[in-house]
Formats: structure tokens, C-alpha cells, sequence
């Protein structure tokens, strides 16, 4: 799971320091990471090491076969690395220790995100519970992950700021996604910039945004916009005054 660098002789002149390369390469031979050696310590002039570790390993059950019809748990340790993603290797046989054809499956690490998932309200100008005057509306809230599972409102009270709500109740970009769809097709990142599957040739987000409406980075939680804090719960109904003339 770790691999370990060490220099039998520790470069201490500058120009063989900046000479070296380290790093990794494959089983043909292609260099497959590189390491910034101008991150090194070396001006403490003691021997160091560099060691690598997957931000993901199998901790156990690796190796387990899996019967036909049946299935088994992989426990995995993850590192706090948002955006990685690996393989892990499925291979299917007709028997034990004779493999037919192998499957790679893709794991990507993504950011677990709770927010406010509010409901409409309750009235709207003269309809609900607004159709008499001087009265008040309602609406409720749920703590949603971005898993669809609904948590304690204490743990979206527990986030920074109170938590987040989406600007718009049910946004939808000019072909139908959703804040939703944009987390989990990796269109945006969290601090609003695109994401790893977003196009340059699709332009900005706010070319996808419907007309005189907020685009995604400003509308919803998931891509760095939304509303910081608690959701307002209770408001007065909404009111016109009519022109004196009317």
C-alpha cells in the first residue's frame, strides 16, 4: 500500500539537487509520477525520505472470490482527498485461479455536503394561507445530503454559517439539470469553479443558465452559491399597493 524513496547519497551541492528526478514509472517502463524535487527539505541538509500512500487502499477482503448470485463487503481506507479517483479491479472466471476477462470499476472521491432543503411556502400574493390580509406564511425544512438521505437539522445547524439553502426551489439550468445532477456529474466544484467533467467548449455556467435567472455557481449549495445560514421558516404574506387612481 506505501512505497518508500531514500537516496543512498544525499545530494548536497545545489546543481546535483536540481539535476535529480524522482519518481515512479510503470511496468513498461513510462514515468508515471513525477515529484516536484524543488519541494524537498533539503536546506536542513539532514537525510530524509519520501514516502508515497494511496489516498485509497484495500483493508481487507481484497482478494476474497465471490461466488456466483452472491456479494461481499470491500472495506476501503479513504484520505480526505475530494476530486481523486482510482480503480479497483474485478475479476470474473469460470472457475478458481482460471480468469476469463477483467473489469475495472471507477471510484471517485466526492464531498459529503448537507444543506437546507426547504418546501414552497405556504401562500403566495392573495393564494394559501395569503388570501386574507394580515397574515402570515409558512414553509418547512429538512437536512439533506447530498446522498438523498434526510439527517438531523442539528448537524446542517452544526456547519458553517448555519448551513446552506439553494436560491431557487426546484433550479433547473436551459436542459433540465438540477443543482443535484451538477454535484454528481462533477459538472461543478464546490468553491463554483467547473468540475472535471465540465467542457470547455460548453462555455460558462451562466451560457446554460436560463434567461434573467441566477446560474448555477450562485444558485445552488452543491457549486459554491446558495444562502449561508438557517432558512427563514415565517414571513409575512407578500402585498401591492394599488395606485391611488385605480
Amino acid at each position: 500500500g506505501r512505497i518508500l524513496l531514500s537516496l543512498q547519497d544525499f545530494p548536497s551541492s545545489t546543481s546535483s539537487r536540481t539535476s535529480m528526478r524522482m519518481g515512479i514509472e510503470d511496468a513498461a517502463g513510462s514515468l508515471f509520477v513525477s515529484l516536484n524535487t524543488s519541494l524537498m527539505p533539503w536546506s536542513s541538509s539532514e537525510r530524509f525520505a519520501v514516502v508515497l500512500t494511496p489516498w485509497f487502499m484495500p483493508r481487507a477482503n481484497a482478494n476474497v472470490p465471490v461466488p456466483a448470485g452472491e456479494s461481499v463487503n470491500l472495506e476501503m481506507a479513504f484520505d480526505l482527498a475530494p476530486g481523486r479517483k482510482g480503480w479497483v479491479e474485478v475479476y470474473v472466471g469460470s472457475e478458481v485461479n482460471a480468469w476469463d476477462t477483467m473489469q475495472q470499476v471507477r471510484v471517485q472521491q466526492k464531498v459529503f455536503t448537507m444543506v437546507w432543503n426547504v418546501s414552497q411556502w405556504s401562500g403566495g400574493l392573495h393564494t394559501g394561507s395569503c388570501a386574507a390580509t394580515g397574515l402570515t406564511r409558512t414553509r418547512t425544512r429538512t437536512c439533506l445530503g447530498n446522498d438523498g438521505v434526510e439527517y438531523s437539522d442539528s448537524l446542517c445547524d452544526f456547519d458553517i454559517d448555519g448551513g446552506c439553502t439553494d436560491l431557487a426551489d426546484a433550479w433547473r439550468d436551459i436542459w433540465g439539470h438540477s443543482c443535484e445532477e451538477y454535484a454528481l456529474l462533477s459538472f461543478c466544484n464546490s468553491d463554483g469553479t467547473p468540475g472535471e467533467t465540465w467542457r470547455t467548449e460548453w462555455g460558462t455556467f451562466s451560457d446554460w443558465a436560463v434567461s434573467g435567472e441566477d446560474s448555477v455557481e450562485v444558485a445552488c449549495c452543491a457549486c459554491g452559491g446558495g444562502s449561508r445560514g438557517s432558512p427563514i421558516l415565517e414571513e409575512s404574506c407578500p402585498s401591492v399597493s394599488c395606485p391611488s387612481n385605480s
